[in-house]
């Protein structure tokens, strides 16, 4: 395995740290270059979980993947869009050294959870625009992901279902009306948004489950692709959901409040079958 760590400092902050984990090749090998996952922990964006982190990339390099973990720029370095664009610029790092990396530039897909969910789909639908391509000196086409997992992600700011705390560290003190308007992702979905995998709980009382339900309405509308998951009684952020990323303090609470959860595990093998099956078509 090739494991490599780059820095990707943008606009005077060099917060942003991309570590790869990346498939070797072999001669003979069907797969030469591998379909790729940028993963992206949620925090908030007042720091990045561990537990969505490195665990996430050696899951997917478990099934074949190549797989990339970017710790980005949270607050008060976060105000929009310094963390959208070091991940676009990570997305473009991946694209423009697929061969040194052995990946698949057609097969890179974002993989974000909570607020990381929020960032990949920030990606996910402001790839095209050409502020965004402007912004980071790359070409909107470097910028595109094939795909996005999308696991509880904040999507709108109606502070009556949106993350505020997400948003408060985003926008700053007096936010700029413009900045908020971009910020809450369901008013930009387009034609043009990735193919989606998405899933979330019904008793997730950090970002409430509606934020996915208004995103899948939107993704509808414009003919996105997409394939969403409800699960129950379960909380926030678990992650893998088992035992892998269980925390101490969780060991003796009740099956809906633990991060060990069987029946939501399952969000990774279907994700899986998507990428494989639903992929392939497009």
């Amino acid at each position: 395995m090739i494991c490599d760590t780059v820095r990707l400092p943008f606009e005077g902050k060099d917060n942003a740290v991309l570590n790869l984990y990346c498939q070797t090749s072999a001669e003979g090998q069907l797969m030469q270059k591998r379909p790729t996952v940028l993963v992206l922990p949620g925090g908030g964006y007042g720091g990045c979980s561990y537990r969505e982190a490195d665990c996430i990339a050696m899951k997917f390099a478990s099934i074949g993947y190549n797989a990339a973990v970017l710790t980005y720029s949270v607050y008060p370095d976060a105000i929009f869009p310094q963390s959208l664009c070091e991940t676009a610029k990570a997305m473009a790092y991946l694209k423009k050294n697929h061969e040194k990396y052995n990946i698949d530039p057609e097969k890179i897909y974002t993989c974000g959870f909570s607020a990381g969910g929020h960032l990949a789909l920030s990606l996910g639908v402001f790839w095209d625009k050409p502020w965004l391509a402007e912004r980071v000196g790359e070409e909107s086409e470097l910028l595109r992901p094939a795909a996005q997992i999308l696991c509880y992600p904040v999507v709108t700011s109606d502070p009556s279902v949106g993350h505020v705390k997400s948003f408060a560290r985003i926008l700053g003190e007096n936010p700029d009306p413009e900045k908020a308007k971009l910020v809450s992702l369901d008013n930009h979905v387009s034609p043009q948004t990735p193919p989606t995998f998405l899933w979330t709980t019904l008793a997730d009382t950090t970002v409430p489950c509606e934020n996915s339900m208004i995103l899948i309405n939107k993704l509808k509308e414009s003919g996105v692709l997409f394939e969403f998951h409800l699960f129950g009684w379960a909380p926030h952020g678990l992650s893998l959901a088992d035992r892998t990323v269980q925390t101490v303090a969780n060991l003796e609470k009740p099956r809906d409040k633990s991060h060990d959860n069987p029946h939501v595990a399952k969000w990774f093998p279907l994700c899986k079958e998507w990428l494989e099956f639903m992929i392939e078509k497009i």
